[in-house]
């Protein structure tokens, strides 16, 4: 497995233009948390978009909304068009939109690439496998710092993982050569700085 050092970041230059101030100051115009949760049907990135800035800048989007709103996600490797992009020697961290409060990437993992166990600073994280299949494994963090797995998964397209602030997991490619793998993250806040671990407990700091 190779794992690079997470503070790599691609600009994928994404049309979705910054929010307008006045908009932003109109927190009398945002939806009840209930309407963003209600409502049947899929969701295009850009409107995805549209109910993540619907957030006010002081406020994360709490995590019981972030897997919902994947869950209506109808988004395809075409549709993030130059946010797919591969190196042969890390994984690579295609940012999207970078909110007032919140980050939306694509990652693309070639066969064997993997990232460091670590945590995510305090933000909310929430993921959706694109095309290809995730391997996820989470970690506990036992009183002596040391850490033993908790679960393992294997993750296919549609489906979604949530992580929580305090959460420490890995995500892998760990299929056969050749199959790539396409996740979307959005974290709450985006991430400024989380740490990595082996089992044996942190390691170092990871900046983002």
């Amino acid at each position: 497995m190779s794992t690079y050092p997470a503070s790599y970041t691609r600009e994928s230059h994404f049309s979705f233009l910054p929010r307008n101030e006045e908009t932003v100051n109109q927190d009398a115009q945002r939806p009840a948390l209930q309407d963003l949760l209600d409502g049947v049907g899929s969701l295009s990135l850009s409107e995805l978009i549209d109910r993540l800035d619907s957030f006010s800048e002081a406020e994360r989007v709490p995590a019981e909304v972030l897997q919902p709103l994947l869950n209506r996600l109808e988004v395809t490797t075409q549709d993030l068009g130059e946010a797919i992009s591969f190196s042969e020697d890390h994984y690579l961290r295609n940012r999207v939109r970078v909110g007032s409060n919140y980050e939306v990437l694509v990652l693309c993992w070639k066969s064997g690439q993997q990232s460091p166990i670590h945590d995510h600073g305090g933000s909310n994280c929430a993921v959706r496998v694109v095309q290809g299949a995730a391997t996820e494994v989470q970690f506990q963090q036992r009183d002596d710092g040391k850490l033993v797995v908790n679960k393992v998964g294997r993750l296919t397209p549609g489906r979604i993982t949530q992580v929580d602030e305090d959460d420490l997991h890995l995500v892998a490619n760990r299929e056969a050569e050749g199959v790539n793998l396409v996740t979307l993250h959005v974290y709450s806040p985006a991430i400024v700085e989380s740490k990595k671990y082996d089992l044996g407990g942190v390691v170092g700091d990871l900046p983002w």
